[in-house]
This record gives structure tokens, C-alpha cells and sequence, in this order.
């Protein structure tokens, strides 16, 4: 349960950080959340919410490469 407010506490916190425009701190929070992240369905958005972010930032390198490892890891149902 400790685990679980925890990592919903950094997605908010992530949350807050990208409606601000601090989509670099956003990235760090949603990332410490997937660490922590138990759920498939958690996993997914964050790595979703982790591309939005690097699309914010311009990095397009990584949201190109990163979007095509997820979806390679979607259809071959490598979340847990």
C-alpha cells in the first residue's frame, strides 16, 4: 500500500510538473514511477506520458526510437 501511494504520489507530482512546462522534471517523475509502477495498464500511460514529455523537450531521436520499442514491446505483451 506504502509502494502504491508512493508511485501515485510521483505521477501527480510528474502531472503538475508537465501542465507547468517543466517537462524535464516531468520526465524524472514519471520515470521514478515506472520504476515503482505494479500495473500493466500503469506501465503503459507512463511510458505514453515519458514520450509526451521528450516530445515536449524536441528530443525526437528519442521519441522515435522510444515509441517503436514500445510499441514493438506491446504487441509482443512484454508488460507484465
Amino acid at each position: 500500500a506504502v509502494v502504491a501511494a508512493t508511485t501515485l504520489n510521483k505521477i501527480e507530482r510528474a502531472h503538475q510538473m508537465y501542465r507547468e512546462g517543466l517537462h524535464e522534471e516531468a520526465l524524472g517523475f514519471y520515470t521514478e514511477a515506472l520504476a515503482m509502477a505494479k500495473t500493466r495498464a500503469q506501465k503503459i500511460a507512463l511510458h505514453s506520458n515519458r514520450a509526451a514529455c521528450y516530445l515536449k523537450l524536441h528530443d525526437f531521436d528519442k521519441v522515435s526510437s522510444f515509441s517503436a520499442l514500445f510499441f514493438l514491446c506491446k504487441k509482443k505483451n512484454l508488460f507484465f
